[in-house]
């Protein structure tokens, strides 16, 4: 054996590049070296714990006659006989339950039983992630809620088996930073408020809540809020919070970097998440997603993107308003300045606004791209077909200042007939890789020359758009307007015409081309 295998740094960084488990094992038989810290990474995440059954005798244990692929213990181990299993219980740092019908490494219901009723003492006591997401077996999840957990992701079958777990959270687990709750309900979170709050507020590490933007109660928001490590939030924003951030309790959520709210039914939410925003500390904040109520005034858009400006260290925003309400703008359409207060933070990777009436001029967009250099996916969606977001044109300056860019989602105005390009920009090369005009209007005679300006500013990107198609329409049983299938017929046309003239661009542009590009756009170009 080479003496540098002897230094146990590089022995382990080998070893932990190895990923399949009959290889671990295999490198386990190597020598008596290789052995323990092969073994010790092998036990260390488990898919399931028939792996962890499998080291009780091979008499106590058989296949499952509920489930296929499972096993179960037949009778309750002697004393002596726990020991192998507890030998090796001692590794496991990671365990993972799934669904019934994804677990391959599952147990049922009479083997958890023994486990829990003969088993003394933790049963995983050094286990630091657990993944419980088997509602059959919801109820056996507190079992292995210990103070070593850090990491608690629990998929509940109802409120007795969720306030079990909150309940063995608040008196077992003091260093869990991590809390996902799946498939919880308004009326049980409701129902388990006092559990729900002694849990939350007795953690005094906690960095991520996730529980699919319910209602979180006053005491643990405000517990939340004071946490210098608390990172990742998702909150379903309500009555129940206004004015949350007046309170004297009140803590900014300081460490706060990535944050997901919905606030879609309160009429006034725009302005309420604006104060809410304006309320954070935000030195840290880098991913907001916001999904609101449509705003009554074209004023409180303006404010809500001023409260964003202030997160210099952002780089994506999604901002969606909720298409069960209908945005009453009338006939307002406002002006791409109406996000320049964002201007002000430079590194912007990913945008998207939703329903928002809004239309760039060539002056904004040409600011908008040369001040988010760094911006990677950019989406201005509506559901309205008649709202346009900018010119053709001026899409061009997306490639010439986004040498990041990757997806490109607006609608932009329709072209006519005699259409012909005044974009003031020089060719470039360009990463956008999707580009979806959604539902553009473009005039079949200003085909070819919509072609050729792809294909010079474009030219990796797949052309797409959100017009029906017939295969689309016998699926759906209906026919939709002759206007629109001839509209998406034209894009498609548009897109096999541009691929065709990409090779003479790229040829001719290369030749002509004198600066040095980014080296990310040279590398994704290869």
């Amino acid at each position: 054996m080479h003496h540098c295998l002897n230094i146990d740094e590089i022995l382990l960084r080998i070893i932990g590049h190895i990923g399949q488990p009959s290889a671990l094992y295999k490198v386990g038989l190597v020598c008596r070296a290789f052995h323990g810290p092969a073994n010790d990474e092998l036990w260390c995440n488990l898919p399931g714990l028939s792996p962890l059954v499998k080291c009780l005798p091979d008499c106590l244990i058989a296949p499952s006659n509920d489930y296929d692929d499972t096993l179960t213990i037949i009778k309750a181990p002697l004393p002596a006989e726990w020991e192998s299993l507890r030998r090796h219980a001692r590794l496991v740092k990671s365990l993972q339950v799934s669904l019934e019908d994804e677990d391959h490494f599952a147990v049922d219901l009479k083997a958890l039983e023994i486990l829990t009723n003969h088993h003394t003492g933790p049963l995983l006591p050094n286990l630091e992630e657990l993944y419980w997401n088997n509602w059959s077996l919801a109820e056996y999840a507190p079992l292995f809620v210990h103070p070593s957990l850090v990491v608690l992701e629990f998929t509940p079958t109802g409120e007795e088996e969720l306030g079990a777990v909150l309940n063995r959270v608040a008196s077992s687990a003091p260093q869990l930073e991590t809390l996902v709750l799946n498939d919880c309900t308004y009326d049980t979170l409701d129902i388990l408020e006092p559990e729900f709050t002694r849990a939350i507020t007795s953690l005094k590490h906690l960095t991520t809540l996730d529980f699919e933007h319910l209602e979180l109660p006053l005491d643990a928001f405000l517990h939340m809020s004071r946490l210098p490590d608390f990172n990742f939030l998702s909150l379903l924003f309500t009555q129940k919070h206004r004015d949350l951030w007046l309170s004297s309790s009140w803590g900014g959520l300081p460490g706060l970097r990535r944050f997901s709210l919905e606030s879609s039914y309160m009429a006034d939410s725009c302005t309420r998440t604006a104060e809410f925003l304006e309320s954070l500390s935000g030195q840290h904040l880098t991913l907001i997603k916001l999904r609101l109520h449509p705003p009554s005034h074209a004023a409180d858009l303006t404010r809500l993107m001023t409260a964003l400006s202030r997160f210099e260290k952002l780089i994506g925003i999604s901002i969606a308003f909720d298409m069960h309400f209908p945005i009453d703008w009338g006939d307002i359409v406002l002006d791409g300045d109406a996000i320049a207060p964002l201007r002000k933070i430079p590194h912007i990777f990913d945008f998207s606004l939703v329903d928002v009436p809004i239309s760039f001029s060539p002056d904004a967009v040409r600011d908008l791209s040369a001040t988010w250099k760094y911006l990677r996916n950019f989406a201005l969606t509506s559901r309205s077909p008649t709202l346009c977001h900018m010119r053709l044109e001026d899409l061009a300056h997306f490639s010439q200042n986004c040498h990041l860019l990757e997806t490109l989602d607006v609608q932009i105005h329709p072209v006519d007939a005699d259409w012909t390009c005044d974009a003031d920009v020089s060719w470039s090369l360009c990463a956008l890789s999707s580009l979806d005009l959604q539902r553009s209007r473009i005039a079949l005679p200003a085909a070819p020359h919509v072609a050729a300006y792809l294909a010079k500013f474009f030219q990796v990107a797949k052309l797409d758009h959100s017009f029906p198609t017939r295969k689309m329409a016998r699926w759906l049983g209906q026919e939709p307007p002759a206007e629109e299938l001839m509209a998406g017929k034209i894009i498609r046309a548009i897109a096999k015409q541009k691929d065709k003239l990409v090779p003479d661009v790229l040829k001719q542009g290369l030749a002509t081309r004198e600066d040095i590009f980014d080296g990310v756009v040279v590398e994704r170009w290869r």
